[in-house]
Formats: C-alpha cells, structure tokens, sequence
C-alpha cells in the first residue's frame, strides 16, 4: 500500500526488465539475455527512449513492453518474437498468466 500511494504521489515510473531467459526456457533451448542488451535497455530507460517509445501490451499479464527503441534488437524487446515455438510461448505464458491469478487472490482484500 505504501509504495502504490509514493508511486501515485510522485508519479514515478516503474520498469521490470527480464535479465533472464529470452527465446525459450531454460530446458528449451531459452537462453540469458546478453549483458550488453541490458545495459543498452537500462540506459534507454534512463534516458526516456522506453517512455516515449511506442508500446504493445501482453493482455493476460497486462504488460506493456517498447515495440523499437534506437539501438536496441526489436526481437529481443517482444518475448513472442524471441521463441522459436510459438506453441511453447503460448503454454509457457498461459502458465505464467495462471500464477500470477493464483498469487493475486490473495491480495483481493486490499483496498487501495
């Protein structure tokens, strides 16, 4: 409650950024996301460019992510296009869509 009534205070910006897996999971054929493209995304946060750049949404997570940023590769910026089997995005984001909901509920007492 705290951090949602700073962050409505100030109106500042939250960014997740995934220093993890990208293509895949680790046990397909996923892998770390090069240290170089996170620092190259972290300074284009830092610099605006994320903001004003143009934005997709992955609806079930409602996650908004840059569709092109200067410098930085657009396939990397959306997961969907990152993973050679779209079958496997697809069950690994329902998975992930059904945790977040399972995690959720537990805060569905809370009033903002």
């Amino acid at each position: 409650d705290l951090l949602q009534m700073r962050l409505a205070a100030t109106g500042a910006q939250v960014y997740l950024v995934n220093t993890g897996w990208t293509g895949g999971s680790y046990t397909q054929g996923g892998s770390r996301f090069a240290i170089h493209f996170t620092r190259n995304l972290l300074k284009k946060v830092l610099d605006g460019s994320v903001l004003k750049a143009k934005h997709s949404v992955i609806s079930g997570l409602d996650l908004a992510f840059p569709v092109h940023v200067d410098g930085l590769d657009p396939d990397l910026l959306d997961p969907r296009k990152s993973w050679q089997s779209q079958e496997a995005y697809q069950s690994a984001l329902s998975e992930l869509e059904q945790a977040c909901r399972e995690n959720y509920k537990q805060y569905q007492a809370v009033t903002v």
